[in-house]
C-alpha cells in the first residue's frame, strides 16, 4: 500500500538538550517529501521490508541541512520496540504506547516510518547512516510532518546538541491508499488463511480415513 505527503515553507528546529521540548526551538525553513510503500505482513524482518523514500531540504540558523531517507529500518537496533519493518500507517505511538517517546504526547500518524538517513550540512556530508524517524500528523496535539534524526542516542557528532528534530506545522499534501485498496489487502489475507486451513483439514481428513493394511 503505497502513502505519500509533503510539506513547505515556515517550522521550527527543537534545539537544547531535550530533542522533544518543543518550547526550545528556532526557525527552520525548507520542504520535505514522503514516499512510502507498506509491504503487508510477513515472518522475517529480511523478507518484510518496507519502501521508504523522504527528500528534505531546509535552512536554520547559519546553515543548510539536505536529508535523503531511502533505506528503511526494519526493526529497532536496540529491539526497543517495533519499527513495523519500515513503515506504517494510522497506528498510535509515543505517550503510554510503548511505541517511542513518553515525552511526546500519544499521537496517530497517517504515515511514520524508520529509516537510515543521509545528512548534508552547507554541502558536506555529516553522517551517512543516522537513524531518522519521520511522521506525518494531520490532527491531535502535534500536527505536521516532523523529521527526527538520531534523537533517541544523540548521537550526531558533528552537532552542537547530537541530534537534528525539525517540524513543518502543516501538511500540504497527503496521499494514502484508498478503501479498495485496503479491502481488496484484507480478503486477500482472509484467501490464504482459508486456503491454508482447507487443505490442512483435508490432509487431517486423509489421515483419519486411510485404511489400515
Amino acid at each position: 500500500m503505497a502513502a505519500s505527503a509533503q510539506a513547505s515553507g515556515d517550522g521550527v528546529r527543537v534545539t537544547g538538550a531535550d530533542p522533544v521540548d518543543m518550547n526550545s526551538t528556532q526557525a527552520m525553513n525548507g520542504t520535505i517529501v514522503v514516499q512510502t510503500v507498506e509491504m503487508g505482513n510477513r515472518w522475517s524482518h529480511v523478507q518484510n521490508t518496507d519502501e521508504i523514500h523522504v527528500s528534505a531540504e531546509f535552512t536554520t540558523g547559519d546553515a543548510s541541512y539536505a536529508v535523503r531517507i531511502d533505506k528503511p529500518m526494519p526493526r529497532h537496533p536496540l529491539g526497543r520496540y517495533t519499527t513495523w519493518s519500515g513503515a506504517v500507517y494510522e497506528h498510535e505511538m509515543h505517550g503510554d504506547t510503548g511505541i517511542g517517546t513518553a515525552k511526546l504526547p500519544k499521537m496517530r500518524p497517517k504515515i511514520a516510518l524508520w529509516g537510515w538517513a543521509e545528512v548534508r550540512r552547507n554541502g558536506e556530508v555529516i553522517a551517512r547512516a543516522a537513524p531518522a524517524h519521520v511522521m506525518v500528523v494531520t490532527d491531535g496535539p502535534i500536527p505536521g510532518v516532523m523529521l527526527e534524526i538520531d534523537t533517541e542516542d544523540k548521537g550526531l557528532a558533528a552537532e552542537p546538541d547530537g541530534y537534528i528534530n525539525v517540524m513543518w506545522h502543516k501538511v500540504e499534501a497527503l496521499q494514502m491508499p484508498e478503501g479498495p485498496e485496503r479491502t481488496s489487502q484484507i480478503i486477500g489475507w482472509i484467501g490464504i488463511i482459508a486456503f491454508v486451513a482447507l487443505f490442512g483439514g483435508l490432509a487431517a481428513f486423509a489421515r483419519v480415513e486411510r485404511p489400515k493394511p
